[in-house]
């Protein structure tokens, strides 16, 4: 696709501003690859995939956030307090040997502790919890509109 590796989305030569080149954000860079009439991006078998999962990781990495319950703060401001880098990174190694681990100590415990109670949220991606719960209270409050107004019709 980008012959001698020259044309890709982060090549230092677009950061050089003496030469210049302007730097181009990636999403309208790849709406561009898809719109040309020269249709190898858009033929492309993995191309459209790939981008596609680049563009959701930055979007989960950068524009997301943790929830919880309101009644769930005093678990969870409980929990975090407990939680330690150390103990992240010895779960980070456990977890890629195996994914059934056993807390070992109290940080560690506190870190699985928080995983039953805080959801990871982002509305900006497609198919996600947050966008889920979106479309359904949208999806209430259409049908609420539509009992309230076929009620106040009879």
């Amino acid at each position: 696709m980008f012959p001698y590796g020259v044309g890709c989305f982060k090549d230092n030569v677009r950061l050089n501003k003496a030469l210049g080149f302007r730097n181009i954000n990636m999403k309208p860079h790849v709406s561009h690859l898809l719109s040309l009439t020269d249709t190898r991006f858009q033929k492309h078998l993995s191309f459209i995939f790939v981008m596609m999962n680049i563009l959701q990781w930055k979007t989960s990495s950068f524009q997301s956030r943790l929830a919880f319950k309101r009644s769930w703060f005093p678990q969870v401001s409980k929990a975090f307090s407990r939680v330690t880098k150390e103990a992240l990174s010895s779960l980070q190694s456990k977890l890629k040997k195996n994914s059934f681990i056993v807390p070992e100590n109290e940080a560690e415990q506190a870190s699985q502790d928080l995983l039953k109670y805080i959801n990871y949220m982002s509305d900006h991606i497609s198919g996600s919890t947050a966008e889920i719960n979106a479309c359904m209270k949208k999806f209430v409050l259409l049908f609420d509109q539509e009992v309230c107004h076929t009620s106040s019709l009879q």
